[in-house]
């Protein structure tokens, strides 16, 4: 699923003829795929639409980990650690931002009373698994992702848009990219895009660092 159509994009341009249309196809193409290595999704443009997605996560003894393609269908949701399924009553899911936190049910724990010495004090409960621990010890299958074009956010259309106009606008241009000196901090991109694209990693709970071109 493409997030935008060469129509809309010539007519956020306000470009009427066709003699661009190959570049600003490839425009569109180069910006779409920007935004999902940003907002960490697949590179190919299933990394947006409604399907079936199996992730692995390395086992590192946390209660959450970070699904990557939102928005997710909850009741799709199967979690397994260890080739355990473990029980949807066991883990909180944000289906918006993909965060998987387990309950504290999930946890093993003890308590009780020790001794030292003479003297004798409470046992502190302690979290002992987590998600486990081990490469690839977790495995998350679930339906993620927009199941249309008008279920897509438009910030995100939008900053599809900014890339390509920005890249258009400026294509052939060579030039300063960014420099930085002390405080100083420079990079060349379109205006307001930074905020933007932090605006859309939110949105689709993406911990990617952002990268402008």
């Amino acid at each position: 699923m493409e997030l935008v159509t060469l129509a809309s994009t010539k007519a956020w341009l306000k470009v009427a003829g066709t003699a661009d249309d190959t570049i600003i196809t490839m425009l569109i193409e180069s910006a779409e795929k920007q935004l999902r290595s940003i907002c960490n999704r697949s590179n190919g443009a299933s990394g947006w639409i409604n399907a079936t997605q199996t992730e692995f996560f390395d086992g590192e003894d946390s209660e959450i980990i970070q699904l990557r393609f939102t928005p997710i269908t909850a009741a799709s949701l199967v979690v397994t650690i260890d080739d355990v399924v473990t029980p949807s009553t066991s883990y909180v899911l944000d289906a918006a931002t993909g965060l998987l936190q387990l309950t504290g049910s999930a946890w093993n724990q003890w308590g009780g009373m020790a001794s030292f010495s003479s003297v004798t004090i409470p046992r502190l409960n302690y979290r002992s698994k987590g998600f486990g621990v081990g490469v690839r010890a977790v495995k998350a299958v679930y339906t993620g992702g927009y199941v249309n074009a008008a279920a897509v956010p438009e910030n995100l259309i939008q900053a599809v848009y900014m890339l390509v106009e920005y890249a258009y606008l400026y294509r052939g241009q060579a030039g300063l990219l960014s420099e930085g000196l002390g405080s100083y901090n420079y990079t060349r991109g379109p205006a307001g895009y930074a905020d933007l694209v932090k605006d859309v990693r939110t949105l689709v709970g993406a911990t990617t660092s952002d990268t402008l071109i």
